[in-house]
């Protein structure tokens, strides 16, 4: 199986076969970084994906609406590093034509694959989920908002597998006319009688992303930045930690990435990523719209 970039080559030479997995880089193109990455450059977007079998659609990919198509009507599959790159029409014209033509694409979730979260996973079934992101800097403009939301929403879809039967949005405006609030908690209520909270707060100095899932068994306690982890178990009344070295931030998206080209060449995908990508995308949608909605009226 061969990947082709699209734009620039975020992965640089820390994206390697691992195991059985046989798969390898068709090219780039345009290119940008071909001095750093030696791999082939290309003319244009048809001439790699005649060689390629999956296309990495970069977040500063040029024309990423057109190749994506032009992709998946040739029963490629895409793996768009943010769905934020596309309008929203565009995102789910492609989706309907994937289809047709049987193409899978991968919207890069890359939370679920802090290794915290993939060591706890197969033993969360959360009544009440609870998310703190502080941030100075790091989530302090919308495109960065975007994605945080994006990341929060394919963590809590993958946790609570339920539809979201309500959200409300509290927030505090700063005392400047910024963008985003400076303080802002949203609820969500689940089918299945489940709830999150996330507080985003950038009245501080510091970055910390902390998660809490608290079930009948117990609770977990996740500080992602940190690697540190803690287990209450309910039935000892004990308390077990956890460390797990975290790798940097985009080094989570070739997890995914990985991880996706390992199940596509076993045949491991499930029938329904394309829906699942599409309901992530568009609770984000929601939540995005919750919020700035909230934001105006209290502005």
């Amino acid at each position: 199986m061969k990947i082709g970039f699209i734009g620039s080559h975020p992965l640089n030479g820390r994206f390697v076969q691992s195991g059985k997995t046989q798969y390898g880089i068709s090219g780039i193109f345009p290119g940008s970084s071909a001095t750093e990455t030696n791999h082939r450059v290309f003319s244009s977007a048809e001439s790699l994906l005649s060689v390629s079998d999956v296309l990495f659609i970069a977040r500063d990919a040029a024309s990423p609406y057109e190749i994506g198509k032009l992709a998946v009507k040739e029963a490629r599959h895409l793996f768009i590093e943010t769905p934020f790159s596309l309008e929203t029409p565009q995102l789910d014209e492609l989706f309907a034509l994937s289809g047709e033509s049987r193409s899978i694409i991968c919207l890069n979730q890359p939370l679920p694959h802090h290794p915290l979260y993939e060591y706890y996973r197969s033993s969360f079934y959360p009544a009440k989920v609870v998310i703190r992101v502080d941030s100075a800097q790091r989530y302090r403009s919308p495109e960065a908002m975007q994605d945080l939301w994006f990341e929060l929403s394919a963590l809590l879809c993958d946790v609570i597998p339920s539809g979201v039967r309500r959200s409300s949005v509290h927030l505090v405006n700063g005392m400047q006319d910024e963008l985003i609030p400076a303080t802002y908690e949203v609820r969500l209520d689940f089918d299945n009688g489940a709830q999150a909270l996330v507080l985003v707060n950038h009245h501080t100095e510091a970055e910390s992303f902390e998660v809490e899932f608290f079930q009948e068994d117990g609770r977990y306690d996740m500080d992602l930045y940190s690697g540190e982890a803690r287990h209450f178990k309910a039935s000892t009344r004990r308390t077990s930690r956890l460390k797990r070295t975290v790798p940097a931030w985009q080094d989570l998206t070739i997890k995914a990435l990985q991880h996706w080209l390992a199940s596509v060449m076993d045949n491991r995908i499930p029938l329904t990523i394309n829906e699942q990508g599409q309901a992530v995308h568009q609770l984000t949608r929601e939540l995005l719209h919750n919020i700035h909605s909230k934001k105006q009226l209290f502005a």
